[in-house]
């Protein structure tokens, strides 16, 4: 049996025009490579492997849930996309799409469309019981019975999936290799790391277990990781990126509870600085570095004596000694219940 992107890439060839294939809720499974402009909702489709929220709810719009037979879309500027024929892949419920860019489609081309769509029906249907069954799994084995978890356990082990676990939570996990997709959270297998989110989408990765048992109790982790990632944060920081690693969050997990409470009076004294900006990036680059001032210089790119000056200001602006530990532990707690904002 064919696969789709051989499905794909053959009708591509014999019609001479882009085409895709989609699940029923218009993420790409297969799309064949060709060197037209791209117009935005197939770049989007491409880069993300999912159509955008608006498009898809104009698609929706448009009754494509619910068609039989092939529905030709007119150009529409309003969401970025141009003509489009869509032909319904179905094995009696909705599969997904078949998509044809619309420039000249007729008869013969709908023709060698719906042989692919036939062809295309029965790898759809095994891979829509394969997620349903994936769901199934993941779900028993993150859920309260235990023994539905051992039975779940089992049954991944049976289709080969051994070593360490990562729980991963959200919903920019991408289809790949050694993960499987659960409601909202996925099993990662392997030591690798886990994997880079989808575009726009954020995942919060629990720390890896080395026993599928064991995935359950990390499911707290993966849920407390995924409410400090945001999808266009900075990649590489420990919190506040689309990808956010339990095992890196370090004290944040401690004063995430705490996290909308006042900003202490110190910090508020420096945010209220007309300096406010370096004030504070120098405060935390100097506590984050344990009062290194070697080291938080170097990190600033500034001599040492501007450091200095910069620390007495901060000293008297916001009513500190930054001698005292319990003021430097008030101002370092401050700035990281900030952070979780």
């Amino acid at each position: 049996m064919a696969t789709l992107q051989e499905l794909v890439d053959d009708l591509a060839e014999r019609l001479g025009r882009p085409v895709a294939l989609e699940d029923r809720r218009y993420r790409v499974l297969a799309y064949s490579a060709h060197a037209e402009p791209l117009d935005r909702v197939r770049l989007a489709s491409i880069l993300t492997r999912q159509a955008p929220a608006d498009v898809a709810a104009w698609l929706d719009a448009e009754g494509l849930q619910d068609a039989v037979t092939a529905v030709r879309l007119p150009d529409a500027p309003h969401v970025g996309m141009g003509p489009r024929v869509a032909i319904p892949v179905r094995d009696g419920a909705l599969l997904g799409f078949l998509w044809l860019v619309d420039e000249g489609v007729g008869a013969p081309e709908l023709a060698a469309a719906e042989a692919t769509v036939a062809a295309a029906a029965p790898v759809l249907a095994r891979l829509r019981a394969e997620e349903r069954s994936d769901h199934t799994l993941v779900g028993d084995l993150l859920g309260d019975d235990l023994a539905a978890r051992d039975r779940a356990a089992r049954a991944l082990r049976d289709r080969g999936h051994r070593g360490a676990v990562r729980v991963l939570a959200g919903d920019g996990v991408p289809p790949a290799p050694g993960i499987v997709r659960g409601a909202g959270v996925a099993l990662a297998f392997g030591d690798a790391d886990p994997p880079a989110p989808l575009p726009g989408g954020a995942i919060g990765a629990a720390a890896p277990r080395d026993r599928l048992e064991d995935a359950r109790d990390a499911l707290g982790e993966a849920r407390a990781a995924l409410e400090l990632a945001r999808p266009y944060g900075a990649p590489d920081a420990p919190i506040g990126g689309p990808l956010v690693r339990w095992e890196r969050i370090g004290a944040y997990a401690l004063l995430r509870p705490l996290a909308g409470a006042p900003v202490a009076a110190p910090l508020q004294r420096l945010l209220h600085h007309g300096d406010a900006d370096a004030l504070v990036a120098t405060l935390e680059a100097y506590l984050d570095r344990a009062g290194d001032a070697a080291a938080t210089a170097a990190a600033l790119f500034i001599h040492r004596t501007t450091l200095y000056h910069r620390l007495r200001r901060i000293e008297r602006v916001a009513e500190v000694d930054l001698h005292d530990g319990d003021d430097r532990l008030l101002l370092h707690m401050a700035l990281r219940l900030r952070a979780l904002g």
